[in-house]
């Protein structure tokens, strides 16, 4: 490829003869300058025609047209276009996205669909293998809901209500529902212990227009690990796709032991 690279701007032309371009305030510029020192023309294509590689990289499923990304037919929120193009960038296998969007489109509430694009927006949280995604709960000393103190958090349980009891208003902030939420609301609830949870997309039900979008109500979903870094540290979200929320150590499991003791203790008064 030939190529004239400023501080500002970068022109090429490949050997198709099509030309291509890229201004310094592009996201990717870092990471074209990387390509151009490996000598690798693929991805500097690739990173300055976005549409034509998300068409090339969405096994039929996703296609670019007019500047819209789209599933199936479906225009996809730009929240949801940002991490396409990082697992792309990553060399993440698109799969778990395209599993993700199949599941957020079988929610029947389209204001639900739309509500969680609001909270994937503002919150880093990751995606799972299949389609699911990441958050986060305070329940109590012996993993009950901090509220009415009858639901199972413990890792392994499945929790869920009827859709209709959980309130898809999303003005309404304060409301029934199963809560989840991003690491920054954690300090918002009151509660012994942080559990992870894993959500379908098609269970959310509505997220509360407070704390920049930050919590959210669903009507099922499963306990899948135990945060041991307290609410300010947010260990899930290292990687767009992220399945190794119930991995824990011999050391970590002994720690996460005496956590619960102690949490008892505290909370008890023992």
């Amino acid at each position: 490829m030939d190529y004239i690279l400023t501080k500002t701007t970068f022109t090429g032309v490949t050997d198709e003869s099509r030309t291509v371009t890229m201004s310094s305030s592009n996201t990717n510029w870092d990471k074209l300058y990387e390509a151009i020192i490996e000598g690798d023309w693929y991805s500097v294509e690739e990173l300055c025609d976005l549409p034509t590689a998300i068409n090339n990289y969405g096994q039929g499923k996703i296609t670019v047209k007019g500047g819209v990304v789209y599933y199936e037919g479906n225009s996809v929120h730009n929240s949801m276009t940002s991490r396409i193009l990082d697992m792309m960038h990553e060399g993440i296998d698109i799969q778990p996205m395209l599993m993700f969007l199949q599941n957020l489109l079988d929610n029947p509430s389209n204001r639900s669909i739309k509500d969680l694009y609001r909270f994937m927006e503002h919150n880093s949280l990751p995606i799972t293998s299949d389609g699911y995604f990441l958050a986060y709960k305070r329940v109590t000393a012996d993993f009950k809901d901090s509220y009415s103190n009858t639901y199972d958090n413990s890792v392994g349980q499945t929790v869920e209500m009827k859709r209709r009891d959980v309130e898809d208003n999303p003005d309404v902030t304060c409301s029934s529902g199963l809560h989840f939420c991003s690491i920054g609301y954690l300090s918002h609830f009151h509660g012994a212990n942080i559990v992870i949870l894993k959500i379908n997309p098609s269970d959310v039900v509505s997220v509360p227009t407070d704390y920049e979008n930050s919590k959210g109500r669903c009507c099922k979903y499963q306990v899948v690990g135990v945060h041991q870094y307290g609410d300010k540290t947010d260990t899930l979200s290292s990687s767009p796709v992220n399945d190794d929320y119930d991995h824990y150590s011999e050391d970590e499991s002994d720690a996460y032991d005496q956590g619960y003791y102690d949490a008892v203790v505290n909370e008890n008064g023992w």
